[in-house]
């Protein structure tokens, strides 16, 4: 059959058995054949039908939506694979004529070739493109994407489905030379608008000295609409497309300049006026969004002042209006970003004076109806700043209301409204603050809906994208508001990705990284919550650099550096928490120098605020070992805060740090088992948060008042001082349980009753009240197994647990409550071998199965010792033969054993135990004869005598055999 096809001019054939190396990997080498294959012939068989290797490889060919041709050569019956079910077979079994075969199957092969080849072309382009994208692989570009669109667009029916891969590799090819076409526009119309302008301009120069005006002022006809074309255009695209700001702020004031020579040599020209109204407002738009909100200010104000100008009468026509709402439109919005929501309403009411029309005339213009839409939308949302909900909520549905009279009349959709959404997300915000939660979920859906359909039909509009990741913020938050972060985290989660995926494009565009920066840090905070701190710390490991890039582009920026500092000192608390102290170092230092650098600027910190990154620090060191420079800046930290608090500080923080600082100090000498040190430092700190709940509460200081008393109370324990130790416990537990019933179900809270009770338990062993101590270790074990019901993958806890059953059965072993104890050390094992299956070669798991086994071993042992006391000789048997099938090297538990068979009659047994180990030694040294002995004179003691043992005792002496 091979050989057959082979003779058939145009059919090249591989085979899986020839056409791969000895050496080589099977895999992937079948695999690059079969991507690279126009067609698969699946030899059918039973033997091939049987055939794993076969199975995986028709798999890889179904995947990739090869054709797949099944010729039968053997009877199959009803076996056939899922994936040949739905085709025709075209059978070449013994008998038939196989010149008959290979021409038919020649003929299917060659349908659709042509589609067939590029499909398998551009299945390795796309494949290869996937691969390597992340290097910067460019895909396809020019005639060769338009042919991949156009092969695409013209499937034979007969041919095998496009594969996503196909797909995709095809749209984001489109979709990147649609975002380079956008660059180099931006290029095209700054070029095409500078020769013109400078062309006009040399020409009615000449014109004007040699023909006369007439020809001059055609000349500026030309050049002024070649200037307001191309600002226009310009203003457009920039509004869609991501194009690096400086790029952009320095075409537009070349141009500007420009348009300025012109209008000095004709300043009664209303065209060349617009023009530069309409380019300084866009010069201003581009430096606010660079952050020079004075600039951007003042290209407004001159751009009003020119619109005024325009705007007087005779000339008020609605084109000059419209140039003058515009420019209080952007005046408006300059002040809303400064907060300054007085100047903002006053502008943005001028605006509306102008869009809105008087009473009983209908608006026939859309255009007008959509500035309305737009400038009502802003309205509202300054009105909300205010407080003003009722006033806010009227102009936010009438905002709607004209959006939906718009989209009403449109044909092609809501597309060109890319802020409809965004009028509805006011309105539903508004409702929101008035109660109104069904309404505003209803608003919610819609701008959802609405913003979703709009970035679907235009993509590479970087306004829609904006419109839709500032719906998905707004809904993440209301449901973070109704108490629902899981579904919340969905929604950051999808506007997270559409903004990264905008930032990485342009990663030095402000906007995208302040659209990255707000969904990173609602992520980073919903993880937090929800005790994911590794979420939470990869969330802020990409935030950070967002936010670099902003305050890096905003020199002199407060907001931005704080807001650096925010998310520094955010991330650092949570590293931690996992122990990455040189990572939590390095981000505090940051903030510290952050704040060096807003005080340089002229911002006075409170000392609260300064204070709170140097306490971090100090942790950060200690948990990194260096005491020594934690007690440094411990010291400062002490010194500062007291200065302030002499001075008249009444700030809680202060007072809050001074407390924590010196129980960090007491910290630092503990870690170094200097307990006589830290004792003065930890007494402070209690004794400071002592004094701040008495005066504020629990609410903010309760668990830096616990850990101060948990950590003084270990330090007591350390050395010796038992009974003042149980009394600051029984403190820490009033703490505790204030705090918790207040907040039931705090995950932090329990952990700390789980570590106060383990503590406590400990003390009370120290002075022999066993019941209490019992008592306690059981209560610790409710609490880590509350926990563990709410997150069962927290390996740290099962070790807790484990742990804790330990201390409370050695407890009762040690105090020969041998019963209990081993049912505690059989729970032990059980659990030990429990997460071993799902945590392998865990060495705390495998620690906890071997160690609680050889307890359970003893303490059934023990346990069949106290049966024989009580008479119970049948029990004492079958536990100490349970002990030695756990343990059955242990000479100690043999000997129980065989106390157990003596008293309970078994003499033969016993008799055998006791002779076959003479001479042995136990583990602690002692003979075992002398041992037995004991033993004896011990059952003897409890009126327990048996012949055997004056026999053993003279088999010992070597008086009997």
């Amino acid at each position: 059959m091979q050989r057959a096809l082979e003779a058939h001019e145009g059919v090249d054939v591989f085979v899986d058995t020839a056409d791969i190396l000895p050496s080589e990997e099977w895999q992937p080498r079948l695999r690059a054949l079969i991507l690279s294959a126009d067609a698969v012939v699946f030899v059918a068989s039973p033997a091939s039908i049987r055939s794993e290797v076969c199975q995986w490889e028709l798999d890889e060919a179904s995947g990739l939506n090869k054709r797949i041709v099944p010729l039968v050569i053997e009877d199959i019956g009803e076996s056939a694979p899922p994936a040949l079910s739905t085709l025709n077979y075209l059978f070449a079994t013994p008998g038939r004529n196989l010149e008959a075969a290979v021409a038919e199957l020649v003929a299917i092969l060659e349908t659709d070739i042509d589609w067939l080849r590029e499909h398998t072309r551009l299945g390795e382009l796309a494949t290869r493109w996937s691969q390597v994208t992340a290097l910067g692989a460019q895909p396809l570009r020019g005639a060769e994407l338009a042919a991949a669109e156009n092969w695409l667009s013209r499937q034979p029916r007969s041919a095998p489905d496009p594969t996503q891969d196909h797909r995709r590799f095809i749209y984001e090819s489109r979709r990147l030379a649609n975002r380079r076409q956008r660059w180099t526009l931006g290029g095209a119309i700054f070029a095409t608008f500078i020769l013109a302008a400078l062309a006009g301009f040399a020409w009615v120069q000449r014109l004007d000295a040699i023909e006369g005006r007439q020809q001059a002022e055609a000349a500026l006809r030309e050049a002024t609409r070649a200037a307001r074309v191309m600002t226009g255009d310009l203003a457009g695209d920039l509004e869609a497309a991501r194009v690096p700001r400086e790029m952009v702020r320095s075409i537009l004031e070349e141009a500007l300049t420009l348009q300025e020579e012109l209008s000095q040599n004709f300043p009664d020209d209303e065209a060349l006026q617009r023009s530069e109204a309409n380019s300084r407002i866009l010069v201003g738009k581009v430096l606010e969004r660079q952050n020079d909100d004075t600039a951007a200010l003042k290209a407004y104000e001159r751009a009003l002042a020119i619109a005024v100008s325009l705007a007087a009468p005779p000339n008020d026509t609605n084109q000059n209006k419209s140039i003058l709402a515009l420019s209080w439109l952007h005046i408006s919005s300059l002040h809303k970003g400064r907060h300054d929501y007085i100047e903002a309403e006053k502008a943005v009411r001028e605006a509306l004076t102008i869009y809105r029309p008087p009473d009983g005339v209908e608006i026939e213009s859309s255009t007008r109806r959509f500035r309305l839409a737009e400038t009502l939308a802003f309205l509202a949302s300054i009105l909300e700043n205010q407080g003003r909900l009722d006033d806010a909520l009227k102009a936010a549905d009438e905002a709607v209301a004209h959006y939906e009279i718009l989209v009403e009349n449109e044909e092609d959709g809501p597309t060109e409204y890319e802020d409809f959404p965004q009028a509805l997300t006011i309105a539903g915000s508004v409702r929101k603050k008035l109660e109104e939660y069904d309404a505003a979920e209803v608003l919610y859906q819609r701008a959802l809906s609405v913003a979703r359909r709009n970035l679907a039909a235009d993509p590479q509009n970087g306004r829609t994208s904006d419109a839709l990741i500032n719906v998905l913020t707004d809904l993440g938050d209301l449901r973070v508001f109704q108490g629902d972060p899981a579904a919340a985290r969905v929604y950051f989660k999808e506007g997270f990705d559409l903004a990264r995926a905008d930032w990485q494009l342009i990663p030095g565009d402000l906007e995208t990284a302040r659209s990255f920066a707000v969904m990173a840090e609602r992520l980073a905070r919903n993880a937090d919550g929800r005790d994911d701190v590794q979420s939470a710390i990869g969330y802020y490991a990409e935030l950070l650099p967002a936010l670099r890039t902003i305050s890096a582009n905003d020199p002199g920026g407060i907001r931005a550096l704080s807001d650096l500092r925010t998310s520094l000192i955010a991330s650092a608390q949570l590293r931690l928490r996992i122990l990455d102290d040189d990572a939590a170092i390095a981000e505090i230092t940051e903030a510290i120098e952050i704040d060096i650098e807003m005080q340089n600027l002229g911002v006075k910190l409170n000392t609260g605020f300064v204070l709170t990154p140097k306490h971090q620090l100090a942790e950060a060191l200690r948990g990194n070992g260096d005491m020594a420079r934690a007690r440094e800046v411990t010291s400062v930290i002490r010194e500062t805060a007291r200065q302030a608090l002499e001075a008249g500080n009444t700030d809680t923080t202060v007072q809050h740090l001074l407390a924590s600082s010196a129980v960090t100090e007491g910290r630092t000498y503990s870690d170094e088992e200097n307990y006589a040190a830290a004792l003065p430092w930890l007494e402070e700190g209690v004794d400071l948060f002592r004094d701040l709940q008495k005066t504020h509460g629990l609410t903010l200081y309760g668990d830096g008042y616990f850990i101060a008393l948990h950590q003084l109370q270990f330090a007591l324990k350390q050395v010796e001082h038992f009974e003042e130790a149980l009394s600051v416990g029984q403190t820490s537990f009033d703490v505790l349980n204030t705090m918790l019933d207040k907040d039931p179900d705090s995950t932090r809270l329990l952990r700390h009753y789980f570590d106060a009770n383990r503590l406590q338990a400990l003390l009370f062993e120290q002075v022999d009240k066993i019941d209490e101590a019992y008592d306690a270790y059981l209560e610790g074990l409710e609490r880590i197994q509350d926990l563990i019901l709410r997150e069962p993958e927290n390996v740290a806890w099962q070790e807790d647990v484990l742990h804790t059953a330990k201390n409370a059965a050695a407890l009762l072993f040690n105090h020969n409550v041998y019963d209990d104890a081993a049912e505690l050390y059989e729970a032990i094992h059980t659990g030990a071998i429990e997460m071993l299956d799902e945590v392998q070669e865990n060495e705390t798991f495998e620690f906890y199965r071997d160690d609680s086994q050889k307890f359970l071993a003893l303490s059934l042992a023990g346990w069949s010792d106290m049966l024989i006391r009580d008479g119970r000789f049948g029990e004492s048997v079958l536990q100490a033969e349970r002990a030695l099938d756990l343990h059955p090297s242990k000479l100690l538990i043999k000997s129980y054993l065989a106390n157990a068979y003596m008293v309970n009659g078994n003499t033969e047994k016993a008799r055998r135990i006791y002779l076959d180990h003479r001479g042995q030694t136990l583990d602690g040294g002692q003979l075992w004869e002398d041992m037995v002995r004991a033993d004896f004179e011990y059952l003897r003691s409890h009126g327990l005598d048996r012949p055997l043992m004056a026999e053993v005792v003279e088999a010992f002496d070597g008086t009997s055999n």
